[in-house]
């Protein structure tokens, strides 16, 4: 049995983003391959699309609107509701297969971007947790295969609470007072709850543990915006068949899913950059490519509507390239870092040596050293991994590491490749 889950960014929804103008010029590639793979009638029920956070969620409210934007409320529901998910589909299988209808694999690929990049690792994570429980006392016979494509997974503000189980708490502060948006009670009931859980639930839920065979993250080389660092998760357990991939993609956080102008916006009566086009039909091919690698169909229709304007073929082999000059890509990287979220943060528009790079979190819950304009994915990741004084410390005593290597296992980097539109 095979399980698809496509989960949008902060404010994307899906049912408008799939044929959205302006920005998303041929479609946020998250929605693009959740509608063609929801409208295969017979892989329909084995489909979960969820809208991002925020605005997104046709069924919120004001306040769930706005938190959900600002804070990322909602997403441990969201959570918990892939985990319902791939748990319903496994009583359905163990059940057929007692009756007969032998099938071994419950197969479950995952796709999202930003907040749904973090969802999709997150859901990952906790999928695996259940599925063992569960499989302590009811063995079902059943191989639990997970696949992740992760489009620049970045957490955010007021998410970025590390190390939590299903218990994440959804927090803001309204009108002065403490407001956790899935407990009821009274306040004083409801911290006490929350105290108690955060002692005794932590779990390092960047971990993506042996069930996760694949995890291909796509990064945004060239965001600034405060609170947008993304992470990069660990490899645990053996790592014979597994695969995971990191690359650097050009262009900001919104532009690696389909916003084709370098500012992030989208300004009237002028042309989508052609660099951001290059990037974008390379991102279609690379994803496309994955997942029908692992098997997923796509509704017939994909090609006229999608594929074709971006001249791909219906097997997702590109057609014509017309690469970019190394100036012209210069140029829309410059772009790019220049018009980050700067709000916060003004210091990020000023090229000071501190704050021109992007943060990341590799393997943990503390930001690393600022990924560098200057430097590729491949020469970030084999950097040495000394962000503080603390960790040149304990490198001095257990050995020096790389940022690549303390992700664990066979965990490999990609730099982008301008002249053959893919990664190296």
């Amino acid at each position: 049995m095979k399980l698809h889950v496509f989960y949008n960014g902060t404010d994307s929804n899906y049912t408008t983003d799939f044929r959205k103008l302006g920005r998303f010029i041929h479609g946020e590639i998250v929605s693009r391959f959740g509608h063609y793979t929801q409208a295969v009638d017979d892989q329909a029920v084995n489909v979960l699309r969820i809208h991002g956070v925020g605005s997104s969620k046709e069924d919120g409210n004001f306040l769930t609107d706005k938190t959900g934007t600002a804070l990322g409320v909602r997403m441990r529901s969201d959570v918990q509701n892939i985990v319902s998910f791939v748990m319903n589909a496994r009583l359905r299988l163990k059940t057929a297969n007692e009756r007969g209808q032998v099938d071994a694999n419950l197969v479950v690929t995952f796709m999202g971007w930003s907040r749904g990049g973090i969802g999709c690792i997150y859901g990952a994570h906790m999928v695996c947790k259940v599925w063992d429980d569960i499989e302590k006392n009811d063995p079902s016979g059943i191989k639990l295969d997970i696949k992740i494509i992760a489009f620049d997974p970045v957490s955010g503000l007021g998410t970025n609470v590390r190390a939590l189980d299903l218990s994440w708490l959804d927090v803001t502060f309204m009108a002065g007072a403490l407001w956790l948006s899935h407990y009821t009670g009274t306040l004083k009931d409801t911290v006490k709850a929350s105290l108690n859980i955060i002692s005794k639930h932590l779990v390092n839920w960047w971990e993506l543990p042996v069930h996760v065979s694949q995890f291909h993250g796509f990064y945004a080389h060239d965001e600034r915006s405060v609170g947008f660092a993304p992470t990069m998760p660990t490899m645990v357990g053996a790592d014979v068949g597994r695969n995971f991939k990191l690359y650097g993609v050009p262009g900001t956080h919104s532009t690696l899913v389909g916003n084709l102008y370098p500012d992030g916006g989208a300004t009237a009566g002028v042309a989508a950059s052609p660099v951001g086009t290059h990037v974008y039909r390379s991102m279609v091919k690379k994803a496309g490519d994955l997942m029908t690698g692992w098997g997923v169909v796509f509704d017939n229709t994909i090609f006229e509507e999608w594929l074709k304007p971006l001249d791909l073929t219906a097997n997702f082999a590109l057609g014509v390239i017309v690469v970019p000059s190394s100036e012209a890509l210069t140029t829309y990287k410059a772009r790019a870092q220049s018009v980050a979220i700067t709000i916060l943060n003004p210091l990020n528009k000023v090229s000071t040596g501190l704050t021109d790079g992007r943060g990341v979190y590799i393997g943990g819950n503390k930001q690393d050293r600022k990924w560098k304009p200057e430097s590729s994915m491949v020469e970030f990741m084999n950097e040495q991994n000394t962000k503080s004084t603390i960790d040149s410390v304990w490198q001095m005593v257990v050995g020096s590491e790389t940022k690549l290597e303390k992700l664990g296992g066979s965990v490999a980097a990609h730099s982008y490749n301008r002249a053959g539109s893919n990664w190296v």
